[in-house]
């Protein structure tokens, strides 16, 4: 878990380096901007976090998904195959102040996950229950896979 969580803080630094291109747009790449894109898994991050925070165990109820399995192990996932969920969807123009405001927050609260127990749980809406380390790992493949679209935004827009 310490691995993925290092993995995650690399990510929020390079977040906070694209802070400032959070306008910058290419529809030739994405639909959204960086600061949509930024917001989304800052706010999915975040979600999942409180949930494992909840230190909520398995009951026995969560459904266990192939498709968890097989991303995990390929520690990342292809653009365009999932749609987020409304409660992640980003709005139209958050401003950078409040993108920073998120970051710190989502920030701080993953450096808390070391104190939750291993057993504790998180609900994904395509690949079910999670784990903690699980869902710290899932964290992290979602944060790259969105900084690989924001890097291209940004490289498609020079």
């Amino acid at each position: 878990m310490k691995l993925h969580i290092q993995r995650a803080d690399a990510a929020f630094d390079k977040i906070e380096f694209y802070l400032a291109s959070w306008q910058v747009r290419d529809v030739d790449v994405s639909a959204w901007a960086v600061g949509q894109h930024i917001e989304h898994v800052l706010k999915a991050t975040s979600t999942f976090t409180v949930m494992l925070l909840r230190n909520r165990q398995p009951d026995g109820s969560g459904i266990q998904k192939q498709l968890k399995g097989i991303l995990l192990q390929r520690d990342s996932f292809p653009r365009g195959v999932a749609k987020a969920p409304d409660v992640s969807l980003p709005a139209d123009n958050t401003p950078e102040e409040a993108l920073a405001q998120l970051l710190l927050k989502t920030r701080n609260r993953i450096g808390r996950l070391e104190t939750v127990s291993s057993t504790s749980v998180a609900h994904h809406h395509y690949l079910g229950e999670m784990v903690r380390d699980e869902a710290v790992h899932f964290m992290a493949i979602h944060l790259d896979h969105h900084l690989s679209i924001i890097e291209d935004i940004v490289n498609a827009a020079k």
